[in-house]
């Protein structure tokens, strides 16, 4: 009955511990991620620009990333569990890398607000959001250019300002 949400919380992280269901939809979804990704290059070397709402970072545990460190394995004691999560851990290294990162910001009370405003069949979730804000806000570990977007200023402003960076970097 864990939500995956459930694995956001710190103090949940901290303690290195997660359910079968967990480990297995962590590693199909980087079996998909890593299908996508290598698909993506694949078009990026035929000329095409790629642009990806999200991208994973070489840090274990950040939002997209590899979700299972040396000592979550050493924790788990099902061979099952401990062979998928080597399994997630392969899947996630030797990604291809994107040629530029664009880092979207906004201060958490923008990011709580527009929540807030959002149509969700649960309804805003102010501590979501801020589980969240703190992991995508966690180091990129990348050696991959990056630039800072702000969002919290106008939509057709934040696209402009995208717009420029990308053609900058081509």
């Amino acid at each position: 009955n864990e939500r995956a949400g459930e694995y956001e919380k710190l103090e949940r992280r901290q303690k290195k511990r997660y359910s079968l269901l967990y480990i297995l939809r962590m590693t199909f979804l980087a079996y998909d991620r890593r299908k996508l990704l290598n698909r993506a290059l694949r078009a990026a070397t035929g000329g095409s620009i790629v642009i990806s709402d999200r991208y994973p970072s070489e840090c274990v545990g950040t939002i997209d990333s590899c979700c299972f460190d040396e000592e979550a394995l050493a924790k788990c004691s099902s061979a099952l569990s401990r062979w998928l999560m080597s399994q997630e851990r392969a899947l996630c290294k030797g990604l291809p890398r994107p040629g530029l990162l664009l880092c979207l910001e906004a201060p958490i009370e923008t990011t709580i607000e527009r929540d807030a405003r959002r149509l969700k069949h649960d309804g805003p979730d102010a501590a979501a959001v801020l589980r969240r804000w703190e992991l995508e806000s966690r180091p990129k570990c990348s050696g991959t250019p990056e630039i800072g977007i702000d969002t919290s200023r106008p939509l057709e402003e934040t696209v402009r300002t995208v717009v420029r960076a990308v053609w900058a970097a081509l």
